[in-house]
């Protein structure tokens, strides 16, 4: 695990290094006139730190913590579209009010996919269903004592020492209905997810583009044949598929059995 481990890290150190390398020979004018025409995520790094070390562990951070989770995520929400076409097209008004759709239609600005609403609710919807981290683990500080939560009715007090794991899952919790304000998919706190905004404009940007262009999104199931079942979840420490998932992206006038499918398999 652990040879593998330091492969994988000199795989990504000899992928980066050139870039790297390209941002720091430029001048602190030079990378200012860049960022003023276009600006990358690694010319920002630049612009606050020329530490090579800093620039690649903020960069990896970045990277891997918003790749295999926001494709997760992605995942599960074309599938819950696909199985609730009056959520799709209500998106699709959003989206053509605003942006247009087909060829007309126009790239979104970050304002843009931040001021629409009803995308937004979509995606925190399915976040709340499948949290991409479903189970996490806490440290207790000190002795403390919660208001209520032991007993038989749930209702007493229970002591917690110090030092002690506490682990809680936030799947179980978002879709409790006596919780109904509990939606913590990137935890919260000093330890709140660092690629928070990333991943949610990334998945908002996503989603957008993709109902740009099709006007529909059909559920098949596994192997063609019975009805779409509920998708098996695997759990490690991310949440992902546990079986083959299938749909299919229809543009204006065209029928499921035209189209070719897209398939995931866990």
């Amino acid at each position: 695990m652990c040879n593998s481990a330091k492969q994988s890290t000199s795989i990504s150190d000899e992928f980066i290094q050139p870039y790297f390398e390209t941002v720091l020979s430029h001048s602190a004018g030079e990378l200012k006139e860049k960022i003023s025409r276009s600006e990358t995520f690694l010319d920002a790094l630049a612009s606050f730190t020329r530490d090579p070390r800093v620039l690649r562990d903020q960069l990896i951070a970045v990277l891997l913590a918003g790749r295999d989770t926001t494709a997760a995520t992605l995942f599960f929400c074309i599938f819950e579209l696909s199985r609730n076409p009056k959520v799709v097209a209500k998106l699709r008004d959003e989206i053509h009010n605003r942006l247009g759709v087909g060829a007309k239609a126009q790239k979104p600005s970050y304002t843009d996919l931040k001021e629409m609403k009803y995308l937004n609710a979509m995606l925190h919807e399915t976040m709340r269903l499948y949290p991409v981290v479903p189970f996490k683990v806490r440290y207790s500080l000190r002795d403390t004592t919660l208001p209520r939560g032991g007993g038989v009715d749930g209702l007493a007090p229970v002591g917690v020492r110090a030092n002690s794991r506490i682990f809680y899952s936030t799947m179980l919790m978002q879709r409790d209905p006596d919780l109904p304000w509990h939606f913590i998919p990137f935890k919260g706190g000093p330890r709140i997810c660092i690629v928070q905004q990333f991943a949610i404009i990334e998945m908002r940007y996503t989603v957008l583009r993709i109902l740009q262009v099709y006007e529909r999104i059909s559920a098949l199931p596994v192997g063609g044949k019975g009805k779409v079942e509920d998708p098996v979840l695997h759990f490690e420490v991310t949440l992902s598929p546990g079986s083959e998932l299938n749909c299919v992206f229809l543009k204006e006038g065209e029928e499921a059995a035209h189209s070719a499918a897209t398939t995931g398999v866990a």
